[in-house]
């Protein structure tokens, strides 16, 4: 928010109209008001902040106080601020409550506070809390906000400075508009929690299973988790165990054909506990070989009930592709193919597109750009740029909402149409239909409405955390991320806002490049 013209009639210290122009001052957007005690600084800051939310600047001043003790009965007391936010100016008048002398007759009367808000279409709100609603909403903070981080009088910057840490993040997160990651980061994790503990608790249960198995090595055995390999080393030790049990009977009958002979012979008792000793022996391994054969059989039975979860998780994802082919939709090319299709979300701008477009002009890569509404409104010139350079432009709605809430075909066809409209404003050409749904949040009924509309819808397989501005990624652990993982047919979707990102681009698509990849466009993949 930049103040362009404020005037001040019958308020604080200045008794007749005072018009203050801020457009003579530049826009670089930092003033420094100054002057003499009693001067009437701080009324100025008093006048802005009353205007824009109907209270003044300091918590020591309050609305009816605001009237110059100088003026005349006569002179009207008001505030009229003009200012400038998100590229559209704003005129907001208000007054506080005083006593006035009546327009008929004589005697006073009370003149009721009030405000009225003048919208850049023309559209007029009046009233004094439908106008500080609509004020909030425009600069993007409430009056104690406002008062801490935009307009810092006579000692209020010490409250910011010692506000709690949890109070600077939610001032700041509303600033900045970084809430959805917030709220993201939290499902991301509850979700990686939740099969963290299934993983866990299905470890637990093959360990505890193969803990069960008794062999003369237990220490050979493969492990538990590597569930192929060891079956395969059970079903071995049961084939040994089925030896040893046949040799085991060999040997019980050959000792009691022994045992008869000694008992025949009473003469040779010696002969004969030893037969016994014999027999004892190989009823003993009998007894082991029994048991050993039970615990492999168990273990076997828990890996086999296992199969079920394991395919029903299969048959999932085999109806989720059906659905993706159905509405024309994808998150992965050809995996027999080694190319990546290479794609950016571009929700806002902050100086890092261009060095990601020069990236991909030395290489020359062609890409695909999600853009969002103000985005175009923004950056024109970039846009007009990435259609110069051969780039895809594809629609990620207008204002970023989640879509899977939007059910009726009027309102999610307006988010798309908006941006081809102004696209087609924008570069003076029609938009291609590719769509991606902001944060890849979706409804099969989603997907049905863009194909009715001539969409191709576009997910990704290849990702990572690249979008928080207070904590980039380095560049190593970027690359730990992005250089393993890439696999044949690799949609990669990477956000334009990311400092890292377009300072590792070139140094990513040369080493991608050195593993044998080439690079895609997304009218290849869908022909």
């Amino acid at each position: 928010m930049r103040p362009l013209n404020l005037t001040m009639s019958a308020f604080g210290p200045y008794a007749g109209r005072t018009t203050v122009d801020f457009s003579v001052l530049g826009t670089s957007g930092l003033y420094l008001i100054t002057g003499d005690t009693g001067a009437g600084k701080t009324t100025i800051f008093d006048a802005i902040t009353y205007a824009l939310y109907g209270e003044a600047s300091g918590e020591s001043r309050e609305s009816s106080m605001l009237r110059s003790k100088y003026a005349t009965p006569e002179t009207p007391t008001f505030v009229e601020l003009t200012f400038l936010n998100g590229g559209k100016t704003y005129t907001v008048r208000r007054n506080p409550e005083y006593t006035r002398p009546k327009t008929r007759g004589t005697g006073t009367t009370v003149q009721k506070a009030d405000a009225e808000l003048t919208m850049p279409d023309g559209r007029i709100i009046t009233k004094a809390r439908d106008v500080t609603a609509a004020v909030t909403d425009i600069v993007g903070v409430d009056r104690e906000q406002f008062a801490r981080i935009a307009m810092i009088a006579q000692g209020e910057f010490r409250k910011l400075l010692l506000a709690q840490t949890d109070e600077r993040k939610a001032i700041f997160r509303q600033i900045f508009h970084t809430g959805q990651y917030q709220a993201l980061q939290n499902r991301l994790k509850e979700e990686a929690a939740a099969l963290d503990r299934q993983c866990g608790e299905l470890e637990a249960g093959l360990r505890q299973a193969a803990g069960s198995i008794r062999c003369d090595a237990p220490e050979t055995l493969p492990d538990a988790l590597n569930t192929d390999a060891l079956l395969a080393a059970l079903d071995t030790l049961l084939h040994a165990d089925e030896a040893a049990l046949t040799q085991a009977q060999a040997e019980h009958a050959e000792t009691e054909t022994q045992r008869e002979q000694v008992l025949s012979d009473l003469g040779k008792a010696e002969a004969l506990e030893a037969a016994r000793g014999k027999l004892a022996e190989a009823e003993s391994a009998w007894t082991e070989a029994q048991a050993e054969m039970k615990a492999a059989q168990a273990a076997l039975d828990t890996a086999t009930a296992s199969q079920p979860e394991i395919q029903s998780r299969r048959q999932g994802i085999t109806r989720l592709e059906d659905a993706l082919r159905r509405y024309d939709a994808v998150y992965l090319g050809d995996e027999t193919e080694k190319k990546i299709y290479l794609t950016f979300d571009a929700g806002y701008e902050n100086g890092c597109t261009a060095p990601i477009l020069d990236a991909l002009e030395k290489h020359n890569v062609k890409a695909a750009f999600f853009v969002v509404g103000n985005y175009l409104e923004q950056n024109p010139e970039l846009v007009r740029r990435m259609v110069r350079e051969g780039h895809i432009v594809g629609n990620h709605t207008y204002h970023h909402y989640d879509m899977s809430k939007i059910s009726d075909a009027a309102s999610f066809r307006k988010e798309l149409s908006d941006v081809e409209t102004l696209y087609e404003q924008t570069t003076g050409e029609v938009m291609q239909k590719y769509y991606r749904p902001p944060q890849g949040i979706y409804s099969e009924e989603n997907l049905r409405m863009a194909k009715q509309l001539g969409y191709r819808t576009v997910f990704w397989s290849l990702a990572y955390v690249d979008w928080y501005q207070d904590d980039q990624p380095t560049k190593e652990q970027a690359f730990s991320k992005l250089l393993p993982r890439i696999h044949p047919g690799a949609i990669v979707l990477l956000h334009s806002t990311s400092q890292t990102n377009a300072r590792i681009l070139d140094t990513l698509l040369s080493k991608w490049e050195e593993m044998g990849y080439s690079f895609g466009t997304l009218d290849e993949l869908f022909a």
